[in-house]
């Protein structure tokens, strides 16, 4: 074998593992695709489910959440719709980016500051609407800990 024959053949090699390393990437590239226009698709319908509850207040009560209990919470219909849309927006953005470990922006974080906008997510979006082992959920978790620990500390350093 001649110098010649060793490069073309070593040649062909490396074309046919970049040609199945390219395949192989193709092919998880579609399927990341595929996934990502699912869950697209799924919350641009899920979006007119929510539309619907500003109407049907009353469709609340399928996922067992009265407007009354909301009321008692002193919520409105409204801001309860306001606060579960602004926290699927979080998830579909952590959810498409296919991320392990979220990180939440300080406009989630400031919005998660506000004692209403917890107490929704624990007591009806958290168990009902959202996956808990999700990234985004256990991030959501995870800062509503650290802010209710902050606000303990200073109450109780204030008593």
């Amino acid at each position: 074998m001649d110098i010649k024959e060793v490069i073309s053949w070593s040649v062909s090699v490396v074309a046919v593992v970049i040609a199945a390393f390219a395949a192989f990437y193709t092919r998880h590239s579609i399927h990341s695709q595929r996934m990502a226009d699912r869950w697209v698709a799924n919350h641009n319908l899920f979006f007119n489910v929510y539309c619907m509850l500003d109407t049907h207040p009353e469709l609340l009560q399928l996922h067992g959440i009265t407007p009354e209990s909301l009321a008692q919470n002193g919520l409105s219909v409204a801001e309860f719709n306001y606060i579960h849309l602004h926290m699927e927006a979080g998830s579909a953005y952590y959810h498409v980016a296919g991320v392990k470990r979220a990180k939440l922006t300080e406009v989630r974080q400031h919005f998660l500051e506000e004692p209403k906008v917890r107490m929704v997510w624990k007591r009806y979006l958290r168990d009902a609407f959202f996956n808990t082992s999700h990234a985004y959920s256990i991030a959501v978790d995870a800062y509503i800990a650290q802010v209710e620990a902050e606000i303990s500390d200073q109450t109780g350093r204030s008593s």
